[in-house]
């Protein structure tokens, strides 16, 4: 099931993300900070419910009356500055291992976005940080989404390599 997230759900929530921060790329590179997290959610839960900048999405997949995924997003202004507003998403984990949840999470986030006249643009993204996350390219593109750029890192905690 389905369903929008209440401050009741950050334990479990946050238990996810202790959960997939140690199967990323960042695990050995640096520590959760509790606080943040819990702050993070508990600003993000409340936050819900709202439709200007800073208004935010959290829905959680519930299975056998347990939290095993969560997805969240939040509304900001297009490049920070402009009138309109974009949806960007911020969290999706799914541990239940089932994608039709993933995607039912998905449309909450885009149905939520795309009831708020503000909004021009919804978008959705997938990184490195956790192994497979290209997969999601697939469902974006199902739901008509297009890719709009790219992200590049450099890792400033390891020794870099000079280009050729």
């Amino acid at each position: 099931m389905i369903r929008a997230a209440r401050f009741s759900d950050i334990p479990a929530m946050s238990k996810l993300l202790v959960s997939t921060h140690a199967r990323s790329k960042y695990a050995g590179r640096t520590e959760l900070c509790a606080k943040a997290v819990e702050e993070t959610l508990m600003a993000m839960i409340a936050g819900q419910n709202q439709h200007g900048v800073g208004a935010t999405h959290v829905s959680v997949c519930e299975r056998d009356g347990e939290v095993v995924g969560f997805m969240a997003g939040m509304l900001g202004r297009v490049y920070n500055i402009c009138e309109k507003l974009v949806a960007s998403d911020v969290f999706l984990i799914n541990e239940g291992n089932n994608s039709a949840d993933t995607v039912r999470m998905i449309d909450a986030y885009i149905a939520w976005a795309s009831a708020n006249p503000k909004v021009i643009e919804i978008e959705l993204s997938w990184s490195t940080a956790v192994r497979g996350g290209q997969r999601m390219a697939s469902i974006y593109r199902r739901k008509g989404l297009r890719l709009s750029g790219e992200q590049w890192e450099l890792r400033a905690d390891e020794p870099q390599v000079e280009a050729a």
